[in-house]
């Protein structure tokens, strides 16, 4: 069960109607001059309940998002399809060398879903957008799948991956026995669930 989190209000104004589902609030970073470094990217994922089967992910640089207040609203981050719901949020940081951006090029998308089947998928795959787009497809989301449940963007150091169910069984893999493939694919198991059971915490080490 997804905490409820704020829903967005567009950046137009409060004329537009309000999804009737969950949205995330982006975090954004302040103003910065011509002579700061680049800014970094937004990285948001969501699942999709609805029959299609279609989780969606979008990236996008933070210079649309406006700074205020703590009690506001925000802004639209991404436009989300009624039944689904935003699952994660990770960010990309700015390269200041070009090592260094080999090194964030190389950096994957890490999704799990809720019957134990993940995979990595190279951020490369997703093209930049604006805020408030609906996002490209990042998992052929099927029954045997289930949902969604996790996402993160791994940073290269991570050694190994540990998922909770929610009958208390508990497994501790390897990063690198989750195979890297596409985005519209629907992953390998990572965990064999028992009946009725699912995926209810994921973390990296």
């Amino acid at each position: 069960q997804a905490r409820d989190v704020p829903v967005l209000q567009p950046r137009d104004g409060p004329d537009e109607a309000a999804p009737e589902h969950h949205a995330g609030v982006v975090v954004h970073p302040a103003p910065r001059s011509s002579s700061s470094p680049p800014s970094p990217q937004v990285q948001v994922a969501g699942r999709l309940r609805a029959a299609d089967g279609r989780a969606r992910f979008r990236c996008a640089p933070p210079t649309p998002i406006r700074s205020m207040g703590r009690t506001a609203a925000g802004i639209r981050g991404m436009r989300l399809k009624k039944g689904d719901e935003v699952i994660g949020m990770d960010i990309i940081p700015a390269a200041s060398t070009k090592e260094e951006g080999k090194r964030i090029a190389e950096q994957c998308v890490l999704i799990l879903s809720e019957n134990g089947y993940g995979k990595q998928t190279s951020i490369k795959e997703y093209r930049a957008q604006s805020r408030g787009g609906s996002g490209i497809k990042t998992a052929n989301v099927t029954p045997k799948t289930g949902e969604l449940v996790y996402s993160c963007i791994l940073g290269g150091d991570e050694e190994d991956l540990i998922v909770i169910s929610r009958k208390g069984t508990v497994i501790r893999t390897e990063i690198t026995s989750v195979p890297k493939i596409s985005r519209s694919t629907q992953g390998v198991r990572i965990m064999r669930l028992a009946e009725k059971d699912s995926v209810a915490s994921v973390t990296c080490l």
